[in-house]
């Protein structure tokens, strides 16, 4: 994240404070920022701080320091893998991360719910995506036409509203959990019939924005709430966040979507910084131009002739 784009970021902020006193008054605003600060003074966000600027100051001289930020475009057939536990669950979005470890190497052919026991965030696996029983479930009701209340994602959407001990949650009642499941229907038809549009665009466009179920209105960086994938070693790109969208944009056979990069592995991020670094293509190792044309190559290969 250069200087430029910490003025842009805190200029959001300061638009949202305004936009927040204008909707809910001075009582609001202060609501806000201790929610703000409240958050930034979590165990996820220190760890999220501490991993994302130890690498800032690995890579900030090279042109590999990625943009937290940078979205790209994707065919979703290449999703093949996600990970559990996600990062998402023990590190901020705000950023993106360098990461070591065999995390994008442990694959497994078990469904994703059956592996989460063995799993930790020092021993994550890799399950197929289509395993996943929320996509089975989207498949048995967009693609196979059968009704929600046949899908395990309903009974395991039903079993949530019995259990979760907060009403304001999206399962804090059978009458909250079926509107979701009318908006999902909403939103899988908006994206069949007028495409996926990036976050961006539906904030940018207010009557774009309201036809898009789910999505939630004002944000200070709407690429924060793009779809979040992970890179491993070799470039394979591994399913974190979004699963809804995901999910509906495979059955949708869509050729691109826009995602972000939450995760490199570190061995990846190498790749990339002899990339940047390198004056011409023979300085390049056999392996990093086989990734030269990789999607993640884009903003550092931009002084080679490819």
């Amino acid at each position: 994240m250069n200087i430029s784009e910490i003025k842009r970021q805190n200029k959001r902020k300061i638009q949202r404070i305004k936009e927040i006193k204008r909707q809910k008054g001075i009582l609001g605003v202060t609501k806000s920022i201790y929610r703000y600060i409240k958050s930034n003074c979590s165990l996820k966000n220190c760890r999220s701080i501490k991993n994302y600027y130890i690498n800032w100051l690995k890579y900030r001289k090279t042109n590999s320091l990625p943009n937290p930020y940078k979205i790209i475009y994707i065919n979703p057939k290449k999703i093949k893998y996600m990970v559990i536990p996600s990062f998402q669950e023990y590190y901020s979005k705000k950023y993106s991360y360098i990461l070591p470890g065999s995390w994008d190497v442990n694959k497994t052919n078990a469904p994703p719910q059956q592996i989460k026991e063995t799993t930790s965030k020092n021993n994550r696996k890799l399950a197929l995506f289509n395993k996943y029983f929320l996509y089975q479930s989207f498949k048995e009701h967009y693609i196979n036409e059968e009704p929600w209340n046949v899908t395990e994602f309903y009974t395991h959407g039903l079993e949530k509203v019995e259990n979760s001990p907060n009403s304001s949650s999206r399962y804090g009642s059978r009458e909250k959990f079926l509107n979701r499941l009318d908006m999902l229907d909403r939103l899988f038809v908006e994206i069949k019939e007028n495409g996926y549009k990036t976050q961006k665009e539906l904030h940018g466009n207010k009557n774009t924005g309201k036809r898009y179920p789910l999505n939630d209105g004002f944000r200070i960086i709407p690429e924060k709430q793009e779809i979040l994938v992970d890179i491993g070693r070799d470039g394979e790109f591994i399913f974190d966040d979004g699963r809804h969208r995901v999910s509906m944009v495979k059955l949708l056979s869509l050729d691109e979507v826009p995602v972000r990069i939450f995760v490199r592995h570190t061995k990846w991020q190498e790749i990339r910084r002899e990339v940047a670094e390198a004056e011409s293509i023979d300085e390049l190792s056999e392996k990093a131009l086989t990734h030269l044309n990789h999607p993640d190559m884009n903003d550092v290969k931009k002084g080679l002739l490819v």
